[in-house]
């Protein structure tokens, strides 16, 4: 974390010029014995401590990133679908901020092969293995699934999902609120999109197989709906462009068989020996496709105005900056280990960082230090504080200036020269 630049091995470098808790040289091979030594039971126990420490009723923003490798012999790393395009094999990493503390309290890697929607499932298992209840989840529309939304519903947890224009109970409702929606009393100037809500029916089904039967009966939930002009323009901009790359595909295509299978929803085509593909557009399916450009929804079973919706919603991009402070801060974005053992310690290690890191964010975001410094910047002003040493004396701490105190003062913490 102090060294963002820096690899482990480069350990003993920063450790010559600094004090830390070990005071004694730690070796680049006793750093991966640690790492080995962590066993899946502390972490366990280290989430279930932690748990006890987040804010009631605040949302989780849970998501996943993919961590590439050079290692393809650890059980967990496979090629799958990579978030940054990157053509190694992966593991995937999926992780729950607290939407209102900004620190991170539960990870789980996963086979990089898994995809988003098939992960919910095994992440209300582990929290209910770990005692962990009353979960609010925040999550975008990669995770939507009716089988997800049962579930949820079933364990009697709150979320608020993104959820596709496309799927029909969304379409129905928009349909039906098209006009209300575009009222000038639903225009929030402060997002700049026009928006309501509309409570709904939810159509849960529970497989009970101690009955062996399945539970079917409609569940109240809330659709927020909203509406931007802007994304109105830009989605019709890109359609339009999506369909004539299609077209000129179609023409350059031998066969059918290599065309996407969406494109059958916007074309009519012919084929005939002389001609080729005679590509017509079906006008009908290109408008109503239009016709929704700049909606978009969420779904929530617990009660609360749009706005705060949007705003929680929102705030789970917060877990998008902890991905990259796990790749760029953390070197976390590509393994460098070859066995699980380390792997699991270090993926760990790098939890621990990103706690660490997270609550430096908070509180200079709480005490408004990102006017004066960032976080780098803050790190390296109190790296000039230094110590010295002379035989038979106890260490002695250099002078402090006013804004090293000040930083000390700001994250409550004992200035070096009192002690």
């Amino acid at each position: 974390m102090l060294e963002p630049e820096s690899t482990l091995y480069r350990f003993n470098h920063w450790q010559n010029l600094h004090v830390h808790p070990a005071n004694q040289p730690i070796s680049s091979q006793q750093s991966s014995d640690l790492f080995g030594q962590i066993t899946e039971d502390q972490i366990s126990d280290f989430f279930r401590r932690q748990s006890k420490r987040r804010i009631p009723d605040e949302y989780w923003a849970y998501d996943s990133t993919s961590i590439s490798s050079y290692f393809q012999g650890l059980k967990q790393i496979r090629y799958g679908h990579n978030k940054e395009h990157d053509p190694l094999a992966q593991l995937n990493l999926l992780l729950a901020y607290g939407e209102q503390s900004g620190l991170p309290f539960y990870y789980r890697k996963l086979s990089g092969s898994i995809s988003d929607v098939k992960t919910v499932m095994n992440f209300l298992d582990d929290l209910e293995t770990l005692g962990i209840d009353k979960t609010k989840l925040v999550m975008d529309r990669g995770f939507y699934s009716k089988a997800n939304v049962d579930a949820l519903l079933g364990q009697h947890l709150k979320f608020l999902i993104g959820i596709r224009t496309g799927i029909k109970l969304v379409r129905t409702n928009l349909l039906d609120h098209m006009e209300e929606l575009h009222q000038f009393q639903n225009y929030d100037d402060n997002s700049g999109m026009y928006d309501t809500t509309v409570m709904t029916a939810w159509s849960y089904e529970q497989v009970r197989r101690y009955k062996q039967d399945t539970l079917q009966e409609k569940r109240h939930v809330y659709l927020h709906l909203y509406f931007n002009n802007d994304r109105h323009a830009e989605d019709v901009r890109v359609l339009d462009k999506r369909l004539g790359e299609l077209t000129a595909s179609y023409k350059r295509a031998s066969t059918l068989r290599l065309m996407p299978r969406i494109t059958l929803s916007f074309f009519e085509v012919k084929t005939t020996p002389k001609r080729g593909h005679q590509v017509t557009p079906k006008d009908d399916a290109i408008k109503q496709a239009k016709q929704f450009c700049g909606y978009w929804a969420l779904l929530t079973n617990e009660k609360m105005t749009v706005a705060q919706a949007l705003h929680i919603y929102r705030s789970k991009n917060i877990i998008e900056k902890g991905f990259g402070n796990i790749k760029d801060r953390l070197k976390g974005r590509c393994l460098l280990v070859s066995s699980e053992k380390s792997l699991n310690g270090k993926i760990f290690v790098q939890f621990i960082g990103l706690i660490l890191v997270a609550g430096l964010n908070q509180v200079m975001h709480n005490k408004q230090l990102y006017r004066q410094y960032s976080l780098q910047q803050l790190l390296d002003r109190l790296d000039e504080v230094e110590q010295f040493t002379a035989p038979d004396r106890a260490p002695k701490v250099g002078e402090i200036q006013a804004d090293q105190a000040a930083i000390y003062d700001s994250f409550d913490i004992i200035n070096p020269v009192s002690l």
